[in-house]
């Protein structure tokens, strides 16, 4: 068990152990620890403290604390990014860390609060053995340390920063589109010519002994294009490709504290199967004719969609500026500062796409007669020779896109579809008000909430639109049965019984409406139990509806957090600890995992 230390609180350490198992998740690192520097007005500050790890064997862990002057502290202090060591025998500074493995191999990143070193991530051992690459790894890693920022924002452990000392003391630039997020220091170029600091690893603060250059040890230079002070833009991987797909935005944020777009940033996403038909579409026209990229703007009223972008490998910063600004001469009713890339190199252990490009042939989609220039999609073709597309290629190019066409449309109809569907689950919430006054509001906010842990687990498309449908309309069964029966604070066993029934009953009365997607079956098992305990087929596990299982967790939460009858609501804090301590009983871990993270976005 790890100690716990007064300056972060039980709910701090949880959100961060949440961030810190993505090390496992996305990075594939069998081992983590995050340690967050004690802030002034405690005994050890300026110590960093270990809040969360994972992965030491049974009865060990990674040191509780490192104190302000621990030889590793020190190391990163000088660095002042994330840098791998894949032959760590001859570092006597990580040898707390290598317990159980004759050859580990570390990732490590310095966490940055405005402009103050706040926290360190520590990494070890990938699975299969694979090494660390910062050429690949810098990037998801600065992902997880923007997201433990975040949380850090919302809890505000650090009052007052603790300042580092005035060696570690630099300009600084941003990599994130969050305000404070993921800073790293700006180290002047040693171009400039007038005697400043040489950029580089090389080049090490005065008063700081220096570390011998050593085999095993890489690290990016300080020109590295990731750390150009554009910010990344989080990219979900389509479900082909794991790790694939990254996100590059050419221009910050307009306004970084704006919260609709914050909050709306993950719904103005493509969905999985957009983008999945796209990559895919785009991959056969590579094959079809010489390309370097294939882009796809979808209009949507309503969002600002990203510009999808397809290359066989990364596209260098130039590059991304000339696609963006041939979008922009093409889409005049976007503004430029608005757009984004979400790009999918097909291999990425590969040198970046550089030069210039010489073509670009743009293809708007559908009738633009029809919709209007500015509601038509766009797709761009890009070569950097200076080879004009032939009448056959254009003949191809304009079969594919009618055939990306149709799908884009196939998906609106199906949204319109989900649209009338909606309405007509509002309705029958609001014949019940008369009756039932609170279920308009409960089914409400279980839909809301049941959205949120459906994304974030990324499920596809149809099943997030179902489980959203049936969060609405999960407890109208109710309305078949006795108002007094329903209104009773205790039951008795056939009252407890004959309500019960209201899962099946809710099934029966919409079965006529014929809803294209499943929603009848997760609203009849979404009072069934991980553990086989719940109603009314005893179910248990994955056998359960996903939706089921996620609707069941959201309206125990809602239930819990606003009170049902004559119970009073649960503090928030005391909700998510008997929510966890039902984890693998009543609820599926990985449905509680995904609420915790969504309420705690949400706060």
């Amino acid at each position: 068990m790890i100690p716990t230390h007064p300056a972060f609180s039980d709910e701090l350490a949880y959100q961060c152990t949440q961030e810190l198992y993505r090390c496992l998740e996305e990075m594939g690192s069998t081992k983590g620890v995050l340690y967050l520097r004690v802030p002034k007005g405690h005994d050890d500050a300026g110590a960093f403290w270990n809040v969360s790890e994972y992965g030491w064997p049974r009865g060990s862990h990674a040191p509780s604390s490192l104190p302000p002057n621990d030889p590793l502290l020190v190391w990163v202090q000088r660095e002042k990014r994330a840098f791998a060591v894949n032959e760590s025998a001859e570092f006597s500074e990580l040898k707390p860390f290598s317990e159980g493995s004759e050859a580990p191999r570390f990732l490590l990143a310095p966490i940055y609060l405005k402009g103050d070193w706040v926290g360190l991530l520590v990494q070890r051992d990938r699975t299969k053995g694979v090494p660390y690459d910062m050429e690949h790894d810098e990037r998801p890693t600065m992902g997880i340390c923007n997201d433990v920022v975040e949380v850090l924002t919302r809890f505000r452990p650090f009052s007052e920063p603790a300042p580092l000392p005035p060696s570690a003391t630099m300009p600084m630039k941003a990599l994130s589109p969050l305000p404070g997020v993921g800073l790293i220091p700006e180290v002047p170029d040693s171009r400039a010519g007038d005697g400043s600091q040489a950029s580089g690893p090389e080049r090490r603060p005065q008063n700081i002994a220096k570390v011998p250059k050593r085999e095993g040890y890489s690290q990016l230079p300080w020109g590295h294009e990731t750390n150009t002070g554009i910010p990344l833009m989080p990219a979900p991987e389509p479900p082909e490709a794991s790790r694939v797909s990254e996100g590059l935005p050419a221009t910050p944020v307009a306004d970084a504290q704006d919260e609709e777009l914050v909050e709306s940033k993950r719904r103005s996403m493509p969905s999985q199967e957009q983008k999945a038909f796209f990559w895919q579409t785009a991959s056969l026209l590579f094959q079809l004719m010489p390309l370097d990229v294939a882009a796809l703007w979808m209009h949507e009223t309503e969002k600002l969609r990203p510009l999808l972008a397809y290359s066989d490998r990364p596209l260098s910063r130039e590059l991304q500026r000339q696609l963006l600004a041939q979008a922009s001469n093409h889409l005049p009713h976007v503004k430029r500062e608005d757009l984004r890339i979400l790009l999918h190199p097909e291999k990425r252990e590969v040198k970046p796409l550089a030069g210039t490009f010489a073509m670009c042939a743009p293809f708007p989609l559908g009738e633009v007669e029809e919709r209007g220039a500015e509601g038509s999609d766009l797709l761009l073709l890009f070569r950097r020779p200076d080879q004009p597309f032939t009448e056959p290629e254009l003949a191809l190019i304009r079969q594919v896109g009618g055939l990306l066409n149709l799908h884009l449309e196939e998906g609106r109809l199906h949204e319109r579809y989900h649209r009338a569907f909606l309405s007509v689950s509002h309705r029958i919430l609001k014949s019940s008000e008369g009756r039932s006054p609170k279920m308009k509001e409960h089914g409400l906010t279980c839909a809301k909430l049941s959205r949120g842990v459906a994304l974030r687990m990324d499920l596809p498309t149809v099943d997030v639109e179902a489980i959203s449908i049936a969060a609405i309309l999960h407890d109208v069964g109710s309305l078949l049965l006795d108002p007094e029966l329903m209104s009773k604070p205790e039951l008795s066993a056939a009252e407890l019984a004959k309500a019960r029934t209201h899962p099946v009953l809710a099934a029966a009365f919409l079965k006529d409406l014929r809803f294209p997607f499943d929603v009848l079956k997760i609203i009849r098992h979404h009072h069934e139990r991980w553990d086989g305990e719940g109603y009314p087929d005893g179910l248990s596990g994955e056998d359960i509806p996903v939706g089921s299982r996620i609707i069941g967790l959201v309206e125990a939460f809602d239930v819990m957090t606003t009170g049902k009858g004559y119970k009073a609501p649960k503090a928030l804090a005391k909700v998510l600890e008997e929510i966890r301590s039902e984890a693998g009983r009543q609820f599926d871990p990985k449905v509680v995992d995904a609420l915790v993270w969504v309420v705690g976005k949400a706060k």
